[in-house]
Parts: C-alpha cells; sequence; structure tokens
C-alpha cells in the first residue's frame, strides 16, 4: 500500500475528504441529532472514535507511538464531550470530533519529516488545520442554508489544534547528551 509516509498522507486527506463531502448533509444531520439526544451524540461519537480507531490502526508505526495516539484521541473524545456545554449548537460542537480525528492524523503523516523539530512541526500542522477549517466553512458560504462563521473556524482550529499540539508535546525527541 506504499510508504507509511504515504498511508499517513492518504489517512489525513481521505479525513478532511470526508468532512468536506458530507456538508451538504449537514443540516438533516443536526436535525437527527437534535430529535436523538444525548443516545444519538453517543452513537456518533462512539462511530467516530470506532473510524478513528480503524485509521490508527491501519499505519505502520514505530512501537509505542500507536497507544499513544490512541490514549491521546480518547482522551481528547471526552474532552469533546466534555466541551458540549460551552457551544450553542450540535452543530458547532460536530467541528472537536471532525477535527480532532484530523489533527492526531497530521500529526502522523508530519512526524515523518519533522520530529525533530517539533516547533516546526506544531507550527506546520496547526497552519495546515487553520487552513483546511477555513476551506470548510468556504464551501459552507455556498450551499443553501449554510454560511460561513469565523467562530466555526476557530472551533475547528481547536479541534485540530489541541490534540495536535499535545502529541507534538508528548513524542518530541529525548534531548541530546549536550542538552542535559
Amino acid at each position: 500500500m506504499g510508504s507509511p509516509r504515504a498511508r499517513a498522507w492518504a489517512a489525513v486527506a481521505a479525513c478532511i475528504g470526508v468532512i468536506y463531502d458530507t456538508l451538504p448533509v449537514g443540516l438533516a444531520a443536526s436535525k437527527i441529532l437534535r430529535r436523538g439526544g444525548f443516545l444519538t451524540l453517543t452513537l456518533l461519537g462512539g462511530t467516530l472514535a470506532l473510524v478513528l480507531l480503524l485509521i490508527v490502526r491501519s499505519l505502520t508505526l514505530p512501537p509505542g507511538y500507536r497507544r499513544l495516539r490512541l490514549r491521546t484521541a480518547a482522551l481528547l473524545g471526552l474532552v469533546c464531550f466534555a466541551g458540549l456545554p460551552f457551544v450553542d449548537t450540535l452543530e458547532e460542537w460536530i467541528h472537536f470530533p471532525e477535527y480532532l480525528a484530523v489533527g492526531v492524523l497530521l500529526h502522523g503523516a508530519l512526524r515523518c519529516d519533522w520530529r525533530a523539530r517539533p516547533l516546526a512541526l506544531a507550527l506546520i500542522g496547526t497552519a495546515a488545520i487553520a487552513l483546511a477549517g477555513w476551506g470548510d466553512e468556504l464551501i459552507q458560504s455556498g450551499l443553501p442554508d449554510r454560511f460561513f462563521a469565523w467562530k466555526d473556524v476557530a472551533l475547528n482550529l481547536a479541534g485540530g489544534g489541541v490534540p495536535l499540539l499535545i502529541l507534538t508535546y508528548l513524542d518530541r525527541p529525548p534531548p541530546g547528551p549536550a542538552e542535559s
């Protein structure tokens, strides 16, 4: 299936593609979420976690790194649920788990080339998430009953940037002999 780098970038592209492809059905999905309440939300969160788990399991990762990413993703998934009271609608909340997956996968892809330079990894990754979130909102502005909102760009950045930065910090290379 190609190199680990190619698989990692394919996973990032697939995740962003799913987010962008589902924008037109977002309004219908939000009506279902509102009607179904907590049970539907729990099923959605579980489904998103399962998809992320399957994507992460498909990647070739160094020993211990897969476990680190899964634990971080699980912890941040719980944070997404805890953040539910701080958003106005379920449509806003969905930005967190969507971009959580992007942040975790993007870290894995950028890690192939930038692990030794965590600051560069964090800056490039954060900029890429901001660009993807802005693109998400730009597409929405052209759809009926949807609109561009800077708040949603910020939610996308928070949802993807936080896991990316946490993983970058936890996965940084150990200090060399001269730095100890």
